[in-house]
């Protein structure tokens, strides 16, 4: 009796302990449509390929008369309605996640190089020193156990029980460890408390003290002196996926930056067992939302016609063709754009987002919308999208650069006023946008007004230094030992400093104690200095002269496909009918607006060859391209033929070397003594074929449709290395190294090869004379044998009249 009544209690505690689940609104059934497993009759076929009436893939564009689009199949084994589990009888599927089930646990690694730019070092000098970076977290992830696995080397002329290597999170001391001179390579693993974090971006930072005797000591000394590598630390984090509340204003911590791996989401298009143009702009948009939303973090896009596993998905189509994925309250709401999230049906742990409207304008505008939105949005699982009113002017959603000529305040470039105090504290920085088109070849000046004060009893060696783009430019001498303040201080910077794109200004002072000599108390409280944001960035009017093609020049801001911020200039034909290839296409949009910080929604996008005046991006496997987009490349992309290696030659002398003398004569004669103009690079050519096996290939020439404006051509062997070769250029070792007019690379690490084959041109240059001047500057020679073959002609003609002439004096003698 007692054992039965044990049984009755544990049943009764078990039923309790089950948690109740909030209610969720029941999607109606899907209707029924046919899987893309069969090919279907022609004369069924037709009225699902037919493109709309209004078909319009993206405002601006309007398709040539009578052009039915070409067609993309879709992966039948995605095939299935909404809501309902895949078949566990397809290898292809899985079943999803029960929810209630126990989260599955993983462990997910995060490099420390990916929280530090690509090329930087972690190099931690003098006696007190501190590196920072930040940590993500994302609330999508529960997380159960945080370790670091940390690699360093330090000096071996420390002292071992004065020299302490410290690891502060959010200011909370989680490690610390002598710096030993006696074992100066160190590999340590420690646990950090989860508790410590929050959601977002946390505070790291690896600070030292280092000493190298006991007293008299130069805290600047070289010795002094910790390196950590990046490249072989990391975080490492065990935990799982967890459940974030399913409404719109939590948008952005569902397509979160602060991920450890790439994003993968879904674009499903309901109902379709293929792909239209109208479809590729519609995924060309949202990718680039989901890209400018990651900011520079990597994903992963896939596209099918049903729900997928294990990712996000994103329903896109107007009101009939998603019905099936809402409710019939929400499909009643529906009197213009629309967008919505759900949880994935059994698993709470991904989303449904669900971009509508009635028809193709709306549904294209509210794709629009959830590629623009950095504002928290109504925190509820639908709302409705009107009217959308854009500036007037070119509008970037970020990164919009600076207009020439113009003056900003150090406001306008997001700086507040702040104060230095220390010796060796750091400095100031900003970030500047130029545009893509600024040219080097201009000689003027950025000027900077600057407004600032500096406090007393400074060594008169105290300096201001000026930089850009981490390379010195100026500095100002702050030798008033009684401290000054400057208003209207005027600096010079040179514009061929500046790059196209993101460009730093360090505005950095050093601040030398007054005394400062060896077993000296060090003063440094009086070293302050504050610079103010009511100083000044004035830009003056510049040359503007892009020089294409330049891998270099695209990948810092993907110009000339930005020209246009609305991406009115740019056509994109993607070449061939399968979803690889699509989605590799919309990877290198969804980077391109990373980059350039824009929404190219008005680009023209298509399946086939667009003859538009426009910058052409073409995106297919080898054996697809059109061969009139090739016909004016330098090297066939399709396989690798000619190729120019640089080569060492005997350097040109700048002017030929004379006598004191001669010198001085020459200056009495008023003959100048130039400079000669700088050589082009020899180069040797080596002709060979190769078959594209694992490699993508880039290549960047004049458009043979329109002169002045680029091709860019990405292709490889197959959809498959395709796709792999548009998701490696996510990686920063590859963007950031693009350069030339011809990258080959593969998904192998540091595969990337590049090289400069063919000519020069300036963008939208058409006239004769600035095409000869590009010319020109290419093969100075040139215009030697141009100038003496014109003397040449003219001495022909000078002396055939001079003889004309005497002829007919001795006619008329």
């Amino acid at each position: 009796m007692t054992r039965l009544l044990a049984v009755l209690i544990l049943a009764i505690g078990g039923l309790l302990a089950v948690p109740t689940l909030p209610a969720q609104p029941v999607a109606p059934a899907a209707p029924a449509y046919t899987p893309a497993q069969v090919q279907l009759p022609v004369q069924a076929q037709t009225p699902a390929l037919a493109p709309p009436t209004n078909h319009t893939p993206s405002p601006g564009y309007t398709p040539a008369p009578g052009y039915a689009p070409a067609q993309v199949q879709l992966p039948p084994a995605q095939a299935q309605p909404p809501g309902q589990a895949p078949s566990t009888a397809s290898p292809a599927t899985r079943s999803y996640p029960m929810v209630g089930a126990p989260p599955e646990k993983k462990t997910l690694q995060l490099p420390l190089r990916r929280l530090i730019n690509p090329k930087d070092t972690i190099n931690l000098r003098t006696s007190s020193a501190t590196y920072t970076v930040f940590l993500p977290k994302s609330a999508r992830f529960q997380m159960d156990r945080l370790a670091m696995h940390l690699e360093f080397t330090n000096s071996i002329a420390l002292l071992t029980d004065r020299s302490v290597l410290r690891v502060v999170i959010n200011d909370i001391i989680v490690a610390q460890y002598h710096l030993d001179r006696d074992n100066p390579f160190r590999v340590v693993d420690f646990e950090i408390p989860t508790r410590l974090l929050k959601d977002g971006f946390n505070r790291v930072q690896f600070m030292v003290a280092q000493h190298y005797t006991l007293k008299c000591e130069d805290p600047s000394a070289p010795e002094l002196y910790t390196e950590i590598n990046p490249d072989r630390s990391f975080f490492s984090a065990t935990g799982s996926w967890k459940a974030v509340p399913s409404r719109l204003s939590y948008l952005r911590w569902w397509i979160d930056e602060k991920l450890w791996m790439p994003y993968e989401f879904n674009i499903v298009i309901p109902g379709a067992a293929t792909v239209s143009d109208l479809h590729l702009a519609y995924g060309a948009i949202i990718t680039q939302g989901v890209g400018l939303a990651l900011n520079n973090q990597p994903f992963r896009v896939h596209v099918s016609n049903a729900l997928r596993p294990g990712m996000d998905n994103i329903v896109v189509g107007t009101a009939n063709e998603v019905s099936g994925y809402l409710t019939a309250t929400e499909v009643g709401s529906i009197n213009g754009g629309f967008l919505a999230i759900r949880p994935m049906p059994d698993d709470d742990t991904r989303c449904v987002i669900i971009i509508s409207g009635r028809n193709e304008q709306e549904v294209g505008q509210t794709a629009f919308a959830f590629g623009l939105v950095n504002y928290p949005l109504p925190d509820s699982q639908f709302a409705s999208i009107g009217s959308l009113n854009l500036p007037t002017s070119a509008a970037f959603v970020r990164n919009a650069p600076l207009t020439l000529p113009g003056i900003y305040g150090f406001r306008q470039l997001n700086y507040e006023t702040r104060t230095i105090k220390g010796w060796n504290t750091g400095g100031y920085q900003m970030r500047v946008y130029m545009p893509g088109d600024i040219s080097h070849e201009d000689p003027s000046n950025i000027e900077l007004r600057l407004h600032f004060v500096y406090g007393a009893a400074m060594r008169k060696d105290s300096t201001f230094n000026v930089l850009v783009n981490h390379q010195f430019q100026t500095a100002i001498r702050l030798s008033n030992e009684e401290g000054a303040m400057h208003t209207n201080h005027r600096l010079y910077l040179p514009i061929p400093a500046f790059q196209p794109g993101l460009n730093t200004v360090d505005l950095v002072p050093v601040m030398v104690p007054l005394f400062s000599d060896q077993c000296q108390i060090l003063q440094d409280e009086n070293l302050l200095f504050t610079l103010y944001d009511d100083s000044e960035f004035v830009l003056p009017k510049a040359m503007r002269k892009a020089r294409l093609p330049s891998f270099g020049l695209f990948s810092q801001t993907t110009y000339p496909y930005i020209s246009s911020p609305d991406g009115s200039e740019t056509a994109i034909c993607v070449t061939s009918q399968d979803p690889d290839t699509v989605c590799a296409a919309w990877t290198i949009l969804g980077k391109m607006a990373q980059i350039s910080g824009a929404l190219l929604h008005r680009s023209e996008i298509s399946f086939r060859l667009p003859r538009s005046q426009k910058s052409l991006l073409v995106v297919g496997p080898r054996d697809s391209i059109p061969p009139e987009v090739l016909s004016r490349a330098p090297i066939s992309p399709l396989e690798v033929g000619r190729i120019r290696y640089v080569v060492s030659v005997t350097p040109k002398p700048q002017r030929v070397a004379i006598s004191p003398v001669e010198e001085f004569l020459n200056k009495i004669r008023g003959v100048p003594n130039e400079n000669a103009e700088p050589e082009p690079p020899a180069v040797a050519e080596i002709n060979l074929t190769s078959d594209l096996a694992e490699e993508t290939v880039a290549i960047q020439y004049e458009s043979p449709f329109h002169l002045g404006f680029p091709v860019t051509v990405v292709t490889a062997g197959n959809p498959g290395r395709l796709l792999e070769g548009a998701q490696a250029l996510e990686d920063r070792q590859v963007w950031d190294n693009l350069s030339g007019d011809l990258a080959v690379w593969s998904a192998r690490p540091d595969s990337l090869a590049l090289a400069k084959v063919g000519p020069d041109f300036i963008f939208k240059s058409t006239s004769l004379m600035s095409r000869m001047s590009v010319r020109f500057d290419a093969n100075p020679w040139l215009m030697a044998v141009i100038v003496i073959g014109v003397l040449a002609i003219l001495g022909a003609i000078t002396a055939f009249a001079i003889r004309r002439r005497d002829k007919a004096e001795d006619t008329g003698g």
